[in-house]
Order: C-alpha cells, then sequence, then structure tokens
C-alpha cells in the first residue's frame, strides 16, 4: 500500500557558532582606593545572540567573584572597583577577566 503520511515533528536549528570572546580587561588608572579598567565587547557574535557579559576579579586567592553584569545593548567601556563597593585593598595585586 502506498501513500502519504503525517510529516514529523518539526526541529528549530540556529545557524551559528560560539561568539568571539571579548577582549581581556584593561587597566585605565589606579588611585588609593580604586582601578578603573576597560572593556571591550566581543568583535562578533557568529551569529548568536549575546545576552550578557559578566565582569569578575580575583583578590589573590584564585577564586574570581562577580564585579558586575552587563547587558548586551548597554554600552559600558570601563568599570570602576572601589574600596567601599567592592572591598579592595591598597598594595594587594587584583587579576580581572571579562
Amino acid at each position: 500500500m502506498y501513500g502519504w503520511s503525517e510529516f514529523s515533528p518539526m526541529s528549530f536549528i540556529l545557524a551559528a557558532s560560539v561568539p568571539s570572546a571579548p577582549a581581556k580587561p584593561t587597566f585605565i588608572e589606579t588611585t588609593y582606593n580604586s582601578i578603573r579598567v576597560g572593556l571591550q565587547a566581543s568583535e562578533s557574535d557568529n551569529g548568536a545572540s549575546i545576552t550578557h557579559y559578566v565582569l569578575e576579579m580575583d583578590n589573590g586567592d584564585s577564586v574570581f567573584d562577580l564585579v558586575s553584569s552587563y547587558k548586551q545593548d548597554s554600552f559600558i567601556f570601563e568599570h570602576t572597583v572601589t574600596f567601599a563597593n567592592d572591598q579592595i585593598v591598597s598594595g594587594r595585586v587584583y587579576t580581572f577577566r571579562f
């Protein structure tokens, strides 16, 4: 017996790949109670939506803690970490990743 049947369920596939990594944070300036870093978004989203970026800081204990999160549509190009908001300590070395 020949004939037709119902179609299979639909599949949706996004033709995209992983976005390029954002540039590493850059040092702008420091004072006795603050550190200012520059941030640069990914050069390409490669067809995949980037929903947000995260800035993290390691205070020397090899553990990265969240400093801030940015929506993709915000145009934040720098961030200031301060003693009052982020408990930075003068003389300590900090590592940032974005």
